[in-house]
């Protein structure tokens, strides 16, 4: 399992910033990986190419044709509203 870099809050955070793309994004719900041990669930973005871009919350993938910028750009607002 990749290991996750944000709190569960920063998580939710996150994926309300996602949510605000969402007239841009495909939504598709998919199994990404198996819980941990613990039953929190972890989430991660990464780039798929250069302009398309999967992210993974809770396990459910958002993925859309917005750029690696702009989904930056959303998190680390995310991540400002969650401190």
């Amino acid at each position: 399992s990749p290991s996750c870099p944000f709190s569960f809050r920063q998580l939710e955070r996150i994926r309300k910033a996602i949510e605000n793309l969402r007239d841009r994004i495909v939504y598709e719900e998919i199994n990404v990986y198996e819980e941990p041990e613990d039953g929190e669930k972890m989430g991660f973005y990464g780039l798929l190419s250069r302009n398309f871009v999967p992210v993974f919350i809770d396990g459910q993938q958002y993925t859309g044709d917005f750029t690696e910028k702009e989904l930056d750009e959303a998190v680390k607002k995310a991540l400002q509203e969650s401190k």
